[in-house]
């Protein structure tokens, strides 16, 4: 238990040491809520919700995305090229308790962030009611985080330098962020992209979120929801371990023949 607690402090200060990740984990959400916020506040959707009520659901989409594709995929990046990846297979604890510690450290940073924001929000602007299941909200916001973190976990086991993951990543995140209906109205997008929007995870992760925090959800729009985003979480984990698999196998055959 010991070894597990000190090998989580590692991985959240190591993090947090990270001036790139710290700023799109914490500084850039709050840059968005700000511009979002004090922009579209004020106006009221078909169903009678004004737009604040809305801010914590966008931000705390957009901050898992972010915060796996840009924060942790920046990390994990960098982790490989400089070779901590590789080393820490020497040490001596279980690459599978490694992995979980390092889920656990980033959710737990993760959530960290969006308590930060919510009081942000709520100190900020006025009207702010949460109405629905928090328990079902922070739940779905772990389904979400799966996936994406399975997602980043894939695309940095390419065998490219840091720099080039990293703008993969940056790449898929900003496709994603555009294709949400956060930054543009899913209406206000060409009528080919506005089909794919629906299959969008990061709108998937809004559109759940959002409806909890007005309690206008609905039993089967949550399962829906949270069974698409599991699929693909696990589609991901297995492509990524289906690679690794492969890449030990050539390495140890090429110890072999030398």
């Amino acid at each position: 238990m010991d070894v597990a607690l000190k090998w989580a402090k590692i991985e959240i200060m190591r993090f947090i040491r990270e001036p790139v990740s710290l700023f799109f984990t914490l500084i850039f959400p709050i840059l968005l809520i700000y511009i979002f916020g004090d922009s579209f506040g004020a106006e009221t959707s078909s169903d009678g919700v004004n737009y604040y009520n809305s801010l914590v659901s966008i931000d705390v989409s957009f901050l898992i995305s972010n915060f796996t594709l840009m924060g942790i995929g920046n990390d994990l990046a960098n982790q490989k090229e400089n070779g901590i990846t590789d080393s820490m297979r020497l040490l001596p604890i279980h690459t599978w308790l490694h992995t979980v510690i390092q889920s656990v450290s980033y959710l737990l940073l993760l959530f960290i962030s969006t308590g930060l924001l919510t009081a942000y929000v709520y100190i900020r602007y006025d009207d702010i009611v949460f109405q629905g299941n928090i328990g079902a909200y922070a739940l779905f916001m772990v389904i979400s985080y799966f996936f994406f973190v399975n997602l980043t976990k894939f695309m940095i086991s390419f065998s490219f330098s840091a720099r080039t993951l990293q703008l993969i990543n940056s790449t898929v995140f900003f496709c994603f962020l555009f294709c949400s209906g956060i930054v543009i109205p899913k209406e206000s997008l060409p009528e080919i992209l506005q089909k794919v929007v629906d299959y969008s995870p990061l709108y998937v992760t809004y559109k759940v979120l959002e409806s909890i925090w007005n309690n206008s959800f609905s039993e089967w729009t949550y399962v829906k929801g949270s069974i698409y985003l599991l699929i693909l979480a696990l589609a991901f984990y297995a492509f990524a371990f289906l690679k690794r698999q492969t890449r030990n196998k050539m390495k140890n055959r090429q110890v072999r023949e030398s």
